[in-house]
């Protein structure tokens, strides 16, 4: 581990979304293709490859993903502004609240946005009414899109799964030209459990072996270290409703330690031959809902989850007042700059005996979330030139590792970090040439749209994405805090303390495409989550055993009664084509 890992935010956040690459049903619609013929035919003239970058336009992008809504601004917005001549409005149904309504009254205006980023249980439908611009039409991919006609696979996956035939309305993100059957997490796990290690070692390192132990580590070391560097007290985890669509997606961590991803209402093993409910007794999405609710009896989950958003729970993972995470994207990517590295503070893995951790292989095919440009938008052309860049080699570099001067800069065809970046956090003030404002407040990724897995290669480099796996970061000496852990385990970094223990869970990247739902299945669908999501958090906060398990006995009989058994025999069944694609893509087959 001779790299800080210092910029691994931008993997952990890629290899997040990868793993909700089912976490929503994309269903073929039989009408689409009527409806897509229609959308072509409306956007497709001639007038659309004109464009005067001259003249500064708007572009509205929407993202189902994004956890922040406005105008971009600082240094995000002056890069774009520089090169595109645009400005960007993000509009965020995470952030608006209200649930579907500001994507059913945006749908229903007939313009969401110019471009349009979608999580997949959104897209079929966004697809049959018209709402996507056929990129294909007047040469505008040709002309404008060659760096996403790159990922053909990704492309042609999209026409399969919304039957739209030649015509191109899609580009999914988390893309990638690696090995499907190689993980991609490299030298640094996404999915583990982080918590302090410096704290760990302070409270004698316990050794886990079941949510018990992490509870009593969690209440041994805020006993020790009650409050952050701030002066706030210290709380072991703290969660947010922002990602939460058909479940309490924070109960999804757990399973990632020992080899089971979730999928809306269903829970399933790496190869996807074993399936269950997350309703299950023995679920692993139960039994982590459960660690969180033995959390806060002792004070240990941070009360304010219930009405705070993933930017204020990052924003208190980078000043040290919560201690554990089950991705990286949580304390390791926001509290372990090279200060707090070289002083011997920071995150990292602990192991936890008996795990089998999830770790997504690279997929030619993408995730399940896809983008496209708005069949209303006054500015296909610019809106193009955006999108395929957000795919360039350009573009992922700075998603990944911010402004180029600023935070890296390219010495004898490699890239290197500055010292600039070895210690961003978000409050960090940007100087004013690059944009002003904060580092996070200006970040271009506040759509939240990671187009190309960042474990993949620069062609201009020969090296991934990832700042932390540049030949550049890995020649550097190493700080206290992984020299410590190093030493601790013997291992250079997670990944190979991971496989050295065999406890690593590939899943390949594979071409599934999920099966079609009635739109009576999606009512019941929608139903039986808002009851889940009801009583899941509430759970989480019982007061006592007793209403925990009344809860959860409510909630069971509730999902039952709005059909819960067949919506669990639509998706056991659709997970066994799952288990065939990631069969076909061990096999080599997958795409041929």
């Amino acid at each position: 581990m001779k790299g800080k890992l210092f910029k691994i935010l931008a993997l952990s956040l890629a290899a997040s979304m990868l793993s909700t690459t089912m976490a929503g049903c994309s269903p073929k619609e039989s009408s689409s293709s009527t409806a897509a013929s229609t959308a072509g035919a409306a956007s497709g003239t001639s007038s659309a490859l004109k464009d005067d970058e001259s003249q500064e336009v708007e572009l509205t992008i929407f993202s189902s993903l994004a956890n922040y809504q406005g105008e971009l601004k600082g240094w995000g917005a002056k890069l774009l502004k520089d090169k595109f001549n645009v400005k960007v409005n993000i509009i965020a149904p995470n952030v608006a609240g209200g649930g579907n309504t500001l994507y059913q009254t945006r749908s229903a205006s007939g313009f969401l946005g110019d471009i349009v980023m979608l999580q997949q249980n959104e897209i079929a439908k966004t697809v049959k009414a018209g709402l996507f611009y056929d990129m294909a039409s007047n040469g505008l991919l040709d002309t404008y899109g060659k760096d996403i006609k790159k990922y053909d696979k990704a492309i042609k996956k999209c026409q399969k799964m919304y039957e739209t035939g030649d015509k191109v309305f899609l580009i999914p993100q988390s893309v990638s030209s690696g090995d499907p059957k190689k993980s991609s997490d490299l030298i640094g796990l996404m999915n583990c459990l982080f918590t302090r290690y410096d704290y760990y070692v302070g409270i004698g390192k316990p050794k886990l072996s079941s949510t018990d132990d992490i509870v009593n580590m969690l209440e041994a070391m805020v006993k020790k270290y009650p409050k952050a560097e701030n002066g706030k007290k210290t709380y072991g985890v703290s969660l947010y409703k922002d990602w939460d669509y058909f479940n309490m997606n924070g109960c999804t961590g757990l399973g990632l330690l020992y080899g089971w991803s979730t999928r809306n209402f269903v829970e399933y093993n790496n190869d996807a031959t074993q399936v269950r409910s997350i309703l299950d007794k023995d679920s692993y999405y139960m039994k982590c809902l459960r660690f969180y609710y033995e959390c806060n009896k002792r004070g240990l989950l941070d009360p304010d989850s219930p009405t705070q958003n993933y930017a204020t729970v990052t924003d208190k993972y980078g000043k040290g007042q919560i201690l554990l995470g089950f991705w990286a994207y949580c304390g390791l990517a926001q509290y372990n700059t090279k200060a707090h590295t070289d002083a011997g503070k920071g995150f990292y893995m602990i192991p936890v005996e008996g795990e089998k951790i999830v770790s997504n292989g690279f997929n030619p095919y993408g995730a399940g979330e896809a983008a496209g440009i708005g069949s209303a938008t006054k500015n296909p052309v610019r809106a193009m030139k955006v999108l395929n860049w957000l795919y360039s080699p350009e573009g992922v570099e700075v998603i990944n590792n911010g402004p180029e001067g600023l935070c890296w800069t390219v010495k004898d065809g490699k890239n290197v970090s500055t010292d600039f970046a070895k210690n961003l956090v978000g409050e960090t003030k940007i100087p004013d040439e690059y944009g002003g404002g904060t580092w996070s407040a200006g970040h271009l990724n506040n759509i939240n749209w990671w187009a190309v897995n960042a474990s993949d290669t620069d062609p201009n480099t020969n090296e991934p994405y990832n700042s932390g796996l540049w030949s550049s970061s890995q020649a550097q000496p190493q700080s206290k805090l992984y020299e410590d852990w190093s030493k601790d385990y013997g291992y250079s970094n997670s990944m190979e303390l991971a496989k050295a223990r065999n406890e690593i869970a590939v899943i390949p990247g594979n071409d599934f495409v999920p099966a079609n739902e009635s739109d009576a299945l999606k009512t019941k669908e929608n139903q039986i989550a808002t009851v889940i999501k009801t009583n899941c958090w509430k759970m989480a906060f019982a007061k006592s055993d007793e209403e925990f398990e009344s809860l959860y006995k409510d909630m069971v009989t509730k999902a039952k009664g709005l059909g819960l058994d067949e919506v669990l025999d639509f998706y056991i069944k659709d997970t066994q084509n799952l288990a065939k694609a990631i069969q076909e893509s061990v096999k080599g087959q997958a795409g041929n």
